[in-house]
């Protein structure tokens, strides 16, 4: 009879909140990737957009090198493309990330911290080409899932967050 108890209580009182939690972001902030133009041709660079959001009520941190691509990759730092999928395979394309650059400025004091205010985002713009991938970037549809990693929300926590998959053809 106990037990019964305890497990009336249980699905009466706490299923719904898991439920209910489940529908919600626990921590809001995003990560969105868009492409930066209206067509992506094979053999140039293939420009996305990473935008980081942040829902939260204080001040996050955001550290790259770079903003925009650049030739030693600097803009690739904490940027991550966890799941890449071209039509009609269902199996990861994933080979390689870049590499920072042997022409990497020689005296650097590190990476740069942006700061990202509360309801305001920050853009950060990658050439997913630098990334390998098997047989290549050719033309095809393709299911992207991007993270940002390192994300600093204070002095002792640090977040990675992962988008929604963005689907792109490259003519």
């Amino acid at each position: 009879m106990r037990r019964t108890s305890v497990m009336l209580i249980f699905f009466l009182a706490v299923w719904p909140l898991a439920v209910s939690a489940g529908q919600q972001r626990q921590v809001p902030i995003t990560v969105v990737a868009s492409l930066d133009s209206e067509t992506l041709r094979s053999g140039t660079p293939l420009l996305l957009r990473i935008t980081i959001s942040n829902g939260l009520a204080r001040v996050i941190r955001f550290s790259t090198f770079s903003l925009t691509p650049n030739s030693w990759n600097g803009e690739t730092t904490d940027i991550s493309l966890v799941d890449i999928y071209r039509e009609p395979r269902s199996m990861g394309l994933f080979y390689a990330r870049p590499k920072i650059g042997d022409d990497a400025p020689r005296f650097i004091a590190g990476m740069s911290s942006y700061q990202i205010k509360p309801g305001q985002s920050l853009s950060v713009l990658v050439d997913i080409s630098k990334w390998q991938i098997v047989d290549g970037w050719k033309a095809g549809k393709y299911r992207i899932t991007v993270r940002a990693d390192n994300i600093d929300i204070d002095a002792y926590t640090r977040a990675s967050v992962i988008s929604d998959p963005v689907e792109i053809e490259i003519r």
